[in-house]
């Protein structure tokens, strides 16, 4: 788990690419891979001698713009009529209520699951810029708002105390508040603590409405100005359109509101085509933002129907497609597998809810696997009812563009996802991960994707790594090349990672990936997911190639309790916190000349959180073709 410097490759991608450049004659390319590290240094020390980059400045706020009409305290219906009313049952609140309790003793929940005592701290002084972020982007404030509309005692308070003071604070000197997408989601979040001040008639908390109203005015004229076109499709062209909708929605006495609707639909319009496949995958291939997307994606066809807008042709089915995947992804006891990037933004249990506000309004078809009501729900319904998840599944579930795969087994209550993206290049917040996996059994992870826990700080190259994933690596490479590593290296070098998807009966599914076809000798890469019977499940991998080479491939415990019987077999029983108990038998049958063992290993279950867990790592030196297999009974 050794970090690797921010500007360097790993050094066995490094080595490969080196060895590729002078095996094809690109001896230019090569020399200046060779000489990054000694440039890139002599940049950061001319960087420093200047006092930073004037890319450090490039976004300010405007001191000139003003409000110059006359604001009203009037809260518009954001998604659904913000009036008074209830629910039988609403979900989460317990978590939500401790949390404010939390925030009234000067402790926030910054990015992901990360809690800091914000009292007199010194935001530059945070190890994780994405920390420093969320303090401006206000998620706090919701919560304290949401809190004291469903009756927290002391939450309207603190919601007037702290929101207060953040509004009348001079963040000037401060230009992390100034990034679009940090003032998006500002955006985002201050008109969602007025939908709550309305919604619970919050009387004290009302008197701040105009002041929300202002900084929304000054931040979406930013944000017009600002709108990160640089990025290319990317999920932060969507937020930007989220936040000038909602703005537009809040403001409606403003005469620039029609134009930031305009332009909202404009990029929606624009991007959702480019970053949602045709069988519903979001082209960032990272299970959380395909999920938080969905969101964005709900918001998108309400604002369509509010405003009569019409979507680009085909692409309300995708979204249909979309949030049946986001379902598919969410199991039923609220738990989502992390491949690719967390986001900072929220945790998974932010966003439950979600399916069953997209149930309530027609986007997803299926009930919600999930079957949680919260105050989410409530933020885009004006009424819901729970609805039965459907009694049949399909035991295979294949969405061949993106990569996903479920393989189910509804009687055993077990179930595999799979992730790995048939594309030549890896998209934004991709990892190395190509073919990992993720295996549940009633209620308890026993294969576990780690996650990523920061974007910014060392730990990140290892989670992104190929150790960090399920998968295999050979003479050190992963199948796949993470997104920021790949930025670095020509097309011609890393557009060899393309993969297909094929089901083999209705009970097995196979992915061939092409990205070992970079080493100096080629290797093609396929493995085989089947159920055999109703209670084994078994994975089979081919590498075909020639010569020797070494193989590692790991297999993430995280915190299940598997324990060594034999040379080839372990046992897991379920903990008690499982919905039953069971005993889950894993055999491997490694390849000659490797071996199985167990080493520490960490895993984030969420942003801005590790947990101490344990891998399997079956290493050796093996002699190619070779073909292994790990198979799991069920008890």
């Amino acid at each position: 788990m050794s970090p690797t410097p921010s500007f360097h490759l790993p050094p066995t991608e490094r080595a490969n690419y080196l060895k590729k450049c002078w095996q094809t004659g690109r001896l230019q390319e090569g020399i200046r891979e060779w000489s990054y590290p000694a440039r890139y240094r002599l940049y950061r020390w001319r960087t420093a001698l200047t006092n930073g980059s004037r890319a450090s400045l490039r976004f300010r706020f405007d001191p000139a713009v003003e409000v110059t009409s006359v604001l009203t305290a009037e809260v518009p219906g954001l998604f659904a009529p913000a009036i008074c009313r209830s629910y039988s049952v609403v979900d989460s609140l317990s978590s939500l209520f401790s949390e404010v309790d939390a925030q009234l003793q000067g402790t926030y929940r910054l990015a992901g699951e990360h809690y800091r005592n914000v009292k007199n701290l010194d935001l530059g002084a945070l190890d994780d810029n994405e920390q420093h972020h969320a303090y401006h982007r206000l998620y706090w404030a919701v919560r304290y708002a949401c809190a004291a509309a469903f009756g927290h005692a002391q939450a309207a308070s603190g919601l007037c105390r702290d929101l207060g003071s953040w509004l009348s604070a001079n963040w000037s000197q401060d230009r992390r508040v100034a990034y679009p997408y940090t003032t998006s989601e500002r955006i985002a979040s201050l008109a969602e603590v007025a939908f709550w001040i309305h919604y619970g008639g919050l009387k004290e908390a009302s008197k701040w409405i105009i002041s929300i109203k202002e900084r929304v005015f000054l931040d979406a004229v930013h944000l017009t100005r600002n709108v990160e076109y640089w990025l290319g499709p990317h999920n932060h062209l969507l937020n930007n359109a989220r936040a000038l909708y909602v703005a537009s929605v809040l403001l409606p006495e403003i005469s620039a509101s029609v134009s930031w609707r305009q332009l909202a639909f404009e990029l929606w319009d624009e991007y959702f085509p480019k970053l949602v496949m045709k069988d519903g995958s979001f082209g960032e291939e990272t299970s959380f933002y395909l999920f938080m997307n969905c969101r964005t994606a709900l918001e998108y066809v309400l604002a369509a129907r509010r405003h009569d807008h019409v979507l680009p042709h085909g692409l309300y089915d995708r979204l249909r497609l979309m949030l049946e995947l986001g379902n598919d992804l969410l199991r039923k006891d609220g738990s989502l597998p992390r491949f690719g990037n967390s986001s900072p933004d929220h945790t998974v249990r932010d966003l439950w809810g979600l399916m069953a506000a997209a149930h309530f309004h027609g986007l997803l078809l299926p009930a919600p696997r999930h079957q949680a009501v919260t105050p989410l729900t409530t933020y885009y319904c004006e009424e819901v009812s729970t609805a039965q998840p459907d009694s049949e599944q399909e035991m295979i579930r294949l969405y061949p563009e993106g990569g996903w795969t479920f393989l189910r087994q509804p009687e055993l209550d077990a179930e595999l996802v799979i992730n790995g993206d048939p594309r030549a290049k890896t998209q934004a917040h991709g990892d190395c991960g190509r073919g990992s996996f993720e295996l549940w059994w009633r209620g308890a992870v026993l294969i576990r994707e780690p996650g990523n826990p920061t974007y910014t700080l060392p730990a990140r190259h290892w989670y992104r790594s190929g150790q960090g994933q399920n998968v295999t690596c050979v003479d050190g490479l992963s199948p796949g090349i993470s997104h920021e590593y790949q930025e670095r290296m020509p097309d011609w070098y890393c557009e060899v990672q393309d993969g297909s998807w094929h089901m083999v009966g209705r009970e097995a599914v196979v992915f061939c990936c092409r990205g070992f076809r970079r080493l100096p000798r080629a290797v093609d890469w396929q493995r085989q997911w089947m159920w055999k019977g109703s209670r084994q499940l078994v994975m089979e991998e081919r590498l075909e190639g020639r010569g020797s080479v070494q193989l590692d491939s790991y297999l993430h415990l995280g915190d299940a309790p598997w324990q060594q019987v034999s040379a080839a077999e372990w046992q897991c029983p379920l903990p008690a916190s499982a919905e039953h108990s069971g005993l889950a038998r894993m055999t491997i049958v490694a390849p000659a000349g490797t071996a199985a063992t167990q080493m520490p290993a960490r895993f984030a279950p969420e942003y801005g959180i590790e947990k101490q867990g344990s891998m399997l790592v079956i290493s050796g030196n093996v002699q190619l073709p070779i073909r292994w297999s790990v198979a799991w009974e069920f008890e």
